[in-house]
């Protein structure tokens, strides 16, 4: 049976003007047959610009450079990137490994401030969690489609896996209760048969199926709220690889808008 590996990463967007704020939880699916190839393709990116295969891409400190937002940035090799030219050239390489090795993309655009207004809700509500859901659910099937089994790898975003509170457990909660319990689309039964596990990552490790889903989401957030998109990026190719469903529906199993757009 085949076996793919969903990898996610997050941004935020706000529009001053709107007050639209957007948290897009989104990420790549990789088959797990061609996880050396897409290493070896990101890693003779890195021999090629920043001599160094153990630096982990990080698109927000790429762009900082670039858009002269810094001159001194924690990893100095990224100050290769304050070229455009040199620049493009990573986003044209990292657009190839996406399109071609069809790679699909997957994610979830959600407005919290949005939900609230609408449903007339006090309760706070956790988006991060609320896209994890999505996500199982539309990733559940792609592996019945393909009849495959997959796992879901994630950044950690706490700085103690080991807290109770920490916000890992809370999205690892999320998880069990929905492998548990289903969703509104499908039954636990189907998720149990096609998910198995949930990982979180630290940046440091130098993941690579990470590191190219640190470079999905914030074009999405940006262009929910309405924000110009940054001169050099990979966002055609990426709507491009939106995932389907195979029902051409790439509102519904690719990119997710909550509330809906």
């Amino acid at each position: 049976m085949k076996k793919y590996t969903l990898y996610l990463d997050e941004s935020n967007a706000y529009n001053a003007k709107t007050k639209d704020n957007v948290l897009c939880v989104a990420g790549v699916i990789i088959p797990d047959n061609l996880t050396f190839k897409i290493k070896t393709e990101i890693n003779q990116i890195k021999k090629d610009h920043l001599k160094n295969v153990d630096i982990p891409f990080h698109e927000q400190e790429i762009r900082e450079v670039n858009n002269r937002r810094t001159k001194d940035p924690k990893v100095k090799e990224f100050m290769y990137y304050r070229s455009n030219g040199n620049c493009r050239e990573l986003y044209k390489r990292l657009g190839n490994i996406f399109e071609e090795n069809d790679l699909k993309v997957m994610g979830v655009c959600i407005d919290t401030e949005e939900i609230k207004t609408k449903y007339k809700t006090s309760q706070k509500i956790d988006g991060y969690r609320s896209a994890i859901e999505l996500l199982m659910e539309n990733f559940t099937q792609f592996l019945l489609v393909n009849n495959a089994k997959g796992k879901i790898i994630l950044e950690a975003r706490s700085s103690d896996s080991f807290s109770d509170t920490s916000s890992d457990v809370l999205v690892q909660t999320k998880y069990y209760f929905v492998m548990a319990m289903g969703t509104s689309m499908i039954p636990a039964t189907d998720i149990q048969s096609r998910l198995t596990g949930i990982e979180f990552i630290t940046k440091k490790e130098n993941n690579y199926g990470l590191q190219l889903a640190d470079f999905v989401p914030n074009g999405f957030a940006r262009k929910r709220v309405g924000l110009k998109n940054h001169a050099i990026n990979i966002s055609d190719i990426l709507e491009q690889q939106l995932y389907d469903g195979q029902l051409n529906d790439a509102k519904s199993f690719g990119m997710v808008s909550i509330p809906n757009h």
